[in-house]
Formats: structure tokens, sequence, C-alpha cells
């Protein structure tokens, strides 16, 4: 797998070394998810193989700090430990303190993330809107916003880009 960043190298090496560490001849491999946005990172069981992948978000390896970042590779090599039934019960949690890891079920906010890539405002209302997506379907000749029924101007927040429709 080729890598955007030192950073995201740096993370797959740390995870891919406790993977070969602590799962050693199974069938595990690590990625980097780069369309997630909710989830910090996932295990995959494949009970076929005794195997799995282990998976950590693109978007929280750029928006957080390498603690929270080694943490989730933890929790998810945690997961992949336990087995695919044991959930974040107490096994799970000695086995995450154990890795290093906080043993806490959820991760912690990232305060510089950003929500969106997109921002849709509204001229006649000064409405904004944030979203991943362009928010309009291919068949429509314009978006617009529902309380007051003016066209939205769609601004690609990385690039400046504008789109109206």
């Amino acid at each position: 797998m080729t890598y955007k960043t030192e950073k995201e190298q740096r993370v797959a090496e740390f995870a891919i070394e406790l993977i070969e560490e602590y799962l050693p001849g199974g069938d595990w491999s690590f990625t980097i998810d780069r369309r997630s946005r909710k989830t910090h990172g996932y295990c995959k069981h494949n009970l076929r193989t005794g195997g799995g992948v282990i998976g950590v978000a693109a978007f929280i390896i750029d928006h957080a700090d390498d603690d929270e970042i080694m943490d989730t590779v933890t929790h998810e090599l945690s997961h992949g430990l336990c087995g695919p039934h044991e959930g974040h019960g107490n096994l799970w949690q000695e086995t995450h303190k154990a890795l290093g890891g906080n043993g806490e079920r959820y991760a912690r906010a990232i305060p510089d993330a950003p929500l969106g890539r997109y921002r849709a405002d509204c001229p006649a209302c000064g409405t904004t809107g944030i979203a991943w997506r362009w928010r309009i379907a291919p068949t429509m000749k314009r978006a617009t916003h529902n309380p007051c029924g003016s066209a939205v101007q769609w601004v690609d927040v990385e690039t400046g880009e504008v789109r109206d429709f």
C-alpha cells in the first residue's frame, strides 16, 4: 500500500509491527481507511481464515495527535486478540490496557477536525451548512435551501472551488 504522508507510513509500520508480534502466523493485515469520518478504526475478523483486517481512518491520522492514533491501533488490535464476540468487555479492556491503551470503549473527540469538506451557503437567508459530499442529485437543475427556496452555493473548503447549481 502506498501512503500519502510520512505520518501514515509511521502509523502503518507501528500497526504492522504489533500485528506481527501479537497475531503471528495469522492472515492479518493493516489498512488505512480513506472513507471513514465517524469511526477512528475497525477490526474485521475473517472466521474462515482465522485472520482479519485492522484499519485506521486516514481522517484520524491527519487530525489526531500521536497518542490518540496509537490508542486507536491498540484498541483495534485488542479486538483482534480477543476474538469477534468479545466486544468491549472485561477481557478486551484488560487486553487493551496490557497493550498500552487506555481501556476505554470510545475514542475522544478530535477538536481540530473539520466537520466537512464542503460548505453550503444560502445567499438569501445567510444559512450555512457543512457536508462531506456535494448534496445534489445528478438529475436536479439546482440545489435549493428548503426553508427559503433559494439556490444554494457549494464551496469546497479545501480548494475554494465554488459550484452554483
